[in-house]
């Protein structure tokens, strides 16, 4: 009676991550397990580690590389390959599927003299159209979560082995892996996880795999005094070289040699169940969880592998701004694989780069929330596309897929997204000198983790520090962005914004606007327009983006015309969205000439009178931006801050600062006023 594991961990940090980070976690999880590994010889295990891992590991700890190689070298560990950049595959395009897979493979080769056989797959999102890319990489194999194979009507009995698998003749054995071992290493026990391998055991050697993430080892909260100090990993290593009668640890490749696959199967698109519960809206999470409890505890029980939740690409429809930036990429794909340029394979190099999976998605894990996360997508989106072209061009097409068209203007200062459906707002402003998208925000809205926190408040459950971030659960009325029209109630102040409770007069808000574009030389003038009502009163809106090839100044020209007799009253703003990532920096403030601000940080919320300019200084980019309003009355200013959660809890993300000049205006025939939005290098 015999059993064989394969011990498999997957090492990833994204880019964007501090290198703090990167430190903290390699000090904690990746060289502790390397130390324990090395004492036992006689274990083997597999290893995964991306490209981004990778590299930081090759400039920070080039000795950790030299340790690896050696245990390589020795068969101890066998590396599985994957996207260079931890993308998932199904959602970026087939020829940049082999790019990814083929550049960590080379790069593993290089740096251990090892080319990998099989891979790791990217929160094991699995769409069965990826199989054919994966074997044209010449990759062979992957572990996949056993959720998949029930989805498929596979018993549990039938998965201690391996399946093979194809995409229109392309094969790859796929290797289940259990969820059991998912959840009890390393928490259980370690004569708990014995004893229920100990159960697995059969004539032939039943196969089981462990597959999960390496961080898990120490770095998760309250880990690394589990597993290191108290010498959870030790004792479990001991304990599988003591049972080595019956129990033997290989790799993916040996079992291939070892055993025949049990069978053909075709899996369902899937990811692990966790994550196909986090892309659920809210409220029907929430009806979930209640259903699936009411499953598992009733004699329905023994079916509950038949039920799962959602669908991985449902992020794009629950955040808008996921889906920008996956539309964003598709744009950018494109253009660089179409692209004749010499600097093509450059800008294939960022387009990979901004594939990296964990700022497209939200869960417990994902970073979507994270401005640091979000920033080098953007940037690196920007650096590729500014190899291959900065003439000034514009566009009229449906960019993000959701049935309206944008207008895109792009030259070489700039990339502008605008919506005429959306009140002819911009919602992204790329400035391509630095790379930065200033609009890179993610709106306030209702997260399941949301109600989980006011259910734990209601409980009396809640820490001090919990209840007090409660406060700040507040939703936005609309998405923001840049140059969106408001005709404020009087009373209305900064402060009302921020809570979500101002009350918007009038029809301009998140309508649409007709358009039309003009050329003039080298400008490109968008004219958007309006007719509304104002308290019952009709009046005509015409906003003029003006944008030159030749300059980083940006105009916004603004007429108004009473349609009527009757003079009308107006509290009216513009609104302005700027990310500059860090709100409570000191590098980084609001700056108003000849007037001393208070608080000037960008998390700052308050009213500046008599003033015409506002501008936001980032020393970390060297960058001013200067709002220039004509005949302004006053400006605003207010942060967009966002509750989100993590493996380590609750925390409160700056996303971005809205800036709004005011004007108080009677409207008794026109009224024209301009507004220049300048950069200047400090």
């Amino acid at each position: 009676m015999k059993l064989n594991l394969i011990f498999t961990v997957h090492n990833h940090q994204p880019i964007g991550n501090f290198d703090f980070v990167f430190e903290e976690v390699y000090q904690k999880s990746y060289l502790p397990f390397i130390e324990v590994l090395e004492k036992f010889p006689d274990v083997k295990i597999t290893q995964h580690y991306t490209g981004i891992l990778l590299e930081w590991l090759q400039k920070a700890h080039p000795e950790f590389i030299e340790r690896i190689k050696k245990l390589v070298e020795n068969g101890q560990i066998e590396l599985l390959g994957g996207a260079y950049y931890e993308a998932i595959l199904s959602i970026i395009p087939p020829d940049d599927r082999i790019l990814q897979l083929k550049k960590l493979s080379e790069f593993i080769e290089k740096l251990f003299n090892f080319k990998p056989q099989g891979m790791w797959l990217a929160e094991r999102v699995w769409e069965q159209q990826i199989v054919k890319e994966i074997t044209q990489a010449d990759l062979k194999f992957l572990p996949i979560d056993e959720a998949h194979f029930f989805y498929s009507g596979f018993k549990e009995n039938e998965l201690f082995g391996y399946y093979i698998t194809e995409e229109q003749g392309f094969p790859l054995y796929i290797f289940p892996g259990s969820k059991k071992l998912r959840y009890t290493i390393p928490f259980a026990t370690v004569d708990e996880n014995i004893e229920w391998l100990k159960s697995l055991r059969s004539e032939e050697g039943n196969l089981v795999v462990f597959a999960d993430d390496g961080e898990k080892f120490g770095s998760w909260p309250g880990t690394f005094e589990h597993v290191f100090k108290n010498k959870w990993l030790e004792t479990f290593f001991s304990k599988l070289l003591e049972n080595k009668e019956w129990l033997e640890t290989i790799h993916f490749s040996d079992a291939i040699k070892k055993f025949k696959p049990k069978g053909i199967a075709y899996l369902p698109t899937a990811s692990y169940p966790e994550m196909l519960k986090w892309v659920l809206k809210p409220d029907v999470s929430e009806e979930f969880d209640n259903f699936e409890s009411k499953i598992l505890n009733s004699e329905l029980a023994q079916y509950s592998s038949f039920v799962r939740s959602g669908y991985w690409r449902n992020f794009f429809a629950k955040y808008p701004e996921a889906n920008w930036i996956h539309k964003r990429m598709l744009r950018v794909s494109k253009k660089v694989n179409e692209s004749i340029s010499s600097q093509k394979e450059t800008a294939q190099n960022y387009l990979l780069a901004a594939q990296c999976n964990d700022a497209y998605w939200h869960g417990v894990f994902g970073g979507l929330y994270l401005p640091n996360l979000r920033f080098p997508i953007y940037q690196n989106l920007i650096k590729a596309e500014s190899i291959l072209q900065n003439t000034q061009l514009y566009q009229i097409l449906d960019f993000d897929c959701d049935g309206k068209n944008e207008i895109i203007v792009e030259n070489q200062f700039y990339n502008l997204y605008i919506k005429p459906d959306k009140g002819g707002a911009i919602y992204e402003m790329d400035y391509k000198p630095v790379g930065i998208n200033f609009l890179d925000i993610i709106n306030r809205k209702e997260e399941t983790s949301h109600k989980k926190l006011l259910k734990k408040i209601k409980s009396n459950l809640a820490t001090p520090d919990e209840i007090e971030l409660s406060k700040s659960l507040i939703y936005d009325l609309y998405q923001h962005g840049s140059l969106i029209d408001h005709f404020f109630e009087q009373s209305t102040n900064p402060d009302n914004i921020y809570n979500a409770s101002q009350k918007e007069l009038g029809n301009f808000l998140n309508e649409e606007y007709d358009y039309k574009v003009n050329l003039k030389e080298n400008l490109i003038l968008i004219q958007l327009c309006k007719e509304g009502f104002i308290d019952n009163k009709k009046i005509k809106l015409t906003k003029t983006i003006v944008t030159s090839n030749d300059s980083s100044t940006l105009m916004f020209k603004y007429k108004f015309e009473n349609l009527q007799n009757t003079a009308v009253n107006l509290k009216f703003g513009v609104e302005f969205v700027f990310n500059l990532l860090a709100g409570d920096s000191p590098d980084r403030y609001y700056l108003a000439d000849g007037v001393n601000i208070n608080d000037h940080r960008l998390v700052s919320i308050g009213v500046l009178q008599n003033i015409r300019k506002l501008s936001i200084v980032d020393e970390w980019l060297k960058l001013r931006i200067d709002i220039e309003a004509e005949n302004a009355f006053e400006f605003w200013r207010l942060p967009i801050e966002t509750i989100s959660i993590s493996e380590s809890g609750y925390e409160k993300l700056y996303q971005g600062s809205i800036v709004i000049p005011i004007w108080d205006i009677t409207l008794k025939d026109k009224w024209e006023t301009t507004i220049l939005q300048k950069i200047k290098t400090i």
